[in-house]
């Protein structure tokens, strides 16, 4: 046991961590009992261990602590493995897992009953993370013979931006007292089925006692894919760029398309597709592209304004610039609206698009808009029409009344000259 604990001390110091002397308890680890494995099984310590084959079971291990905490995750190379961690875009993390038969060693002689056959670790993680998401990263070790054929432990990430999770290629490795020490994983290790561990050879046989234990890390880093998408817009040559220009009938603009990646991972096939509103028309030939490539631009295709452009793969932090113009139509065809034109990059991380607007000089183009016809507008519309109707129709019928009125006293005359009667002033 002593000879082991001293040699995974040695192994584990290439990692840039640190020893208690006493107890040989490493500072690596976090001082929990807690776990969030299983299954619900029978603890067994140094002093006692089992009297089969059985997995990371010991609770008082001098490296381990609790073995039953067995997966843990650290920023690579930095500070203490823990049980959690807030993850971050463009960083590396490694994960440990830890592996132990915890039968006696007296047990692997005669007909080796504590001797572990098939012995595979399993991992996962997952392959994104979201803002309030609690992700999991777990391990399993199985063995034919074990009771229980298989345990399991995880480790939590969260993140405040969303990130996804690359494995970095050849990480993994297994690191013991044996002959495979540092040596490099199959990539099965991310399968259901997982992939052989051992002492010697990768062949699933471990012996019982801890001298032949070990532990696996690997790293993953986390990407954050990003980019940003911006147009502007300026007068043929004069490199005024704006969001907003004005322009005579018949001018040139200039059109510029700026694309960066802000993000922790390549973009590749990036697109570029630029739809021109009415009254402006492309300029062949006119199209060019700079970037690390081409620093003093390069001539490339017209498909800009059609079915697209792609205009290569970027790193985190590279740019890309489009440019290309386009003629105003004459005073005759030219109407006085501001013309949006609006462009979208395509990533395979998804698009975005932006817009700039050229404004024709107004006393130089033909006014062919409409007047206004918003929701008040056409309010006050029904409600004059519908005042207008009331009037008519009130005044018909008042005329009609008055007509009535005449013909009814020339019919029927209610009192006549003659009958007529003035009363004189009483006297007294």
């Amino acid at each position: 046991m002593k000879t082991h604990l001293n040699n995974l001390v040695t192994i584990i110091k290439t990692y840039d961590l640190r020893v208690v002397a006493t107890g040989l308890v490493l500072s690596l680890f976090v001082g929990v009992t807690a776990y969030a494995g299983g299954p619900t099984r029978p603890t067994y310590t140094t002093q006692n261990p089992a009297d089969h084959v059985v997995f990371n079971s010991m609770t008082n291990n001098p490296l381990q602590g609790d073995e039953r905490n067995f997966v843990l995750i650290r920023e690579a190379g930095v500070g203490t493995y823990k049980n959690d961690i807030a993850l971050q875009p463009g960083k590396e993390y490694e994960v440990y897992s830890y592996y132990h038969n915890n039968a006696k060693s007296s047990l692997n002689t005669g007909a080796g009953t504590g001797i572990a056959r098939n012995v595979r670790m399993s991992v996962q993680m997952p392959s994104a993370v979201t803002p309030g998401e609690r992700g999991i990263i777990s391990a399993s070790i199985t063995a034919s013979n074990a009771n229980p054929q298989r345990v399991w432990d995880e480790a939590y990430v969260t993140t405040s931006s969303a990130v996804s999770l690359r494995y970095v290629q050849s990480s993994a490795r297994i690191y013991n007292n044996g002959a495979i020490n540092n040596s490099i994983l199959s990539t099965s290790l991310f399968s259901s089925e997982g992939t052989l561990l051992g002492f010697n050879e990768l062949n699933g046989i471990v012996p019982g006692c801890a001298d032949y234990a070990g532990y696996v890390i690997y790293r993953f880093k986390t990407d954050q894919p990003a980019f940003t998408a911006a147009k502007q817009v300026a007068n043929g040559g004069k490199n005024n760029w704006s969001e907003n220009v004005k322009a005579d009938p018949g001018a040139t603009v200039d059109y510029k398309i700026t694309y960066k990646n802000t993000g922790t991972t390549d973009q590749n096939d990036v697109t570029i597709k630029d739809v021109l509103p009415n009254g402006q028309t492309y300029v062949p030939g006119s199209t060019r592209l700079t970037n690390a490539t081409n620093p003093n631009g390069l001539k490339v295709s017209d498909n800009v304004v059609g079915a697209g452009i792609n205009i290569g793969n970027y790193g985190p932090g590279a740019t890309a610039t489009v440019t290309f113009s386009a003629k105003l139509a004459g005073t005759d065809k030219l109407a006085c609206s501001p013309m949006r034109n609006t462009v979208s990059v395509i990533t395979g991380n998804g698009t975005k698009t932006d817009d700039a607007t050229v404004t024709p000089n107004k006393n130089d183009c033909t006014v062919t808009e409409l007047p206004t016809t918003g929701p008040v507008e056409v309010i006050a519309g029904l409600v004059g029409i519908a005042a207008i109707t009331v009037g008519i129709v009130y005044y018909l019928k008042s005329r009609k009344d008055l007509e009535d009125a005449l013909h009814s006293a020339q019919s029927h005359p209610s009192m006549t000259k003659t009958e007529t009667k003035i009363e004189e002033p009483r006297g007294h």
